[in-house]
């Protein structure tokens, strides 16, 4: 090997050098198992979209001066897309600042449409179901700029799935219009769109203050469940 280069003909290289990071080195013997490490290595580190390595006939000087075969090593990439701007709509029931949270991009993240969209989109429909709005539809659409990649995020929140009634049933220690004040306290209100994330905070709280009375101790084998079945409210 002549030399060995790192071009990337879109622009892109990162400002630190990645040269510590190749096998394949000046004054070293060609090896195809070198070049692919190091095509496998720019791809997981530089996080780039394309890596192609190029050998091209070159030459070079022994000690005595005399010529020698050589070749050129040129590794050439190309930059993975990243997200210049996040423009989201139709956000209303829940916080946008939470929904942005969820959806975890930021500028400058790497984004591949044909495979983090589908991720995202999957992600905020599960968010939303868990939040008691099992109904919305979500949408990421990818616009590529000189900048990089815009994204605009389309949210249909859709009707809630509401808590119609709340009912206690089992030999309780407690009254139901205390164990219904614990589950207010973590959010479950008849009325309210039913969070999952509600619902398992309740019962937590219901099955940590039924801990310090006998019916539930650990010895007689207490425990809490919860079952949710669909109603129809008028």
């Amino acid at each position: 090997i002549a030399d060995v280069r790192l071009v990337a003909p879109d622009g892109g290289l990162p400002e630190e050098s990645l040269d510590a990071l190749l096998r394949a080195r000046s004054g070293t013997p060609l090896s195809l198992f070198d070049v692919r490490t190091d095509l496998a290595t720019l791809m997981r580190v530089g996080e780039f979209s394309a890596v192609e390595a190029e050998a091209e006939p070159w030459f070079t000087q022994d000690a005595t001066g005399e010529l020698r075969e050589a070749v050129m090593l040129t590794y050439m990439v190309w930059p993975a897309p990243r997200v210049a701007e996040v423009n989201i709509t139709g956000v209303s029931a829940l916080r946008e600042r939470e929904v942005r949270a969820e959806l975890a991009l930021d500028g400058g993240d790497v984004f591949y449409e044909e495979l983090d969209a589908q991720i995202k989109r999957t992600r905020l429909r599960r968010f939303y179901a868990d939040h008691g709005y099992p109904r919305a539809r979500v949408d990421v659409l990818a616009a590529p700029t000189d900048d990089g990649v815009v994204l605009d995020v389309l949210i249909e929140e859709g009707a809630p799935q509401r808590l119609a009634k709340l009912n206690f049933s089992g030999n309780l220690p407690v009254p139901d219009k205390v164990l219904r004040r614990w589950a207010r306290r973590e959010g479950l209100r008849e009325g309210k769109p039913l969070a999952m994330t509600d619902l398992t905070a309740a019962q937590r709280r219901i099955r940590s203050r039924l801990a310090g009375f006998s019916a539930l101790r650990p010895k007689r084998g207490g425990w809490v469940q919860v079952r949710v079945t669909p109603a129809w409210v008028d």
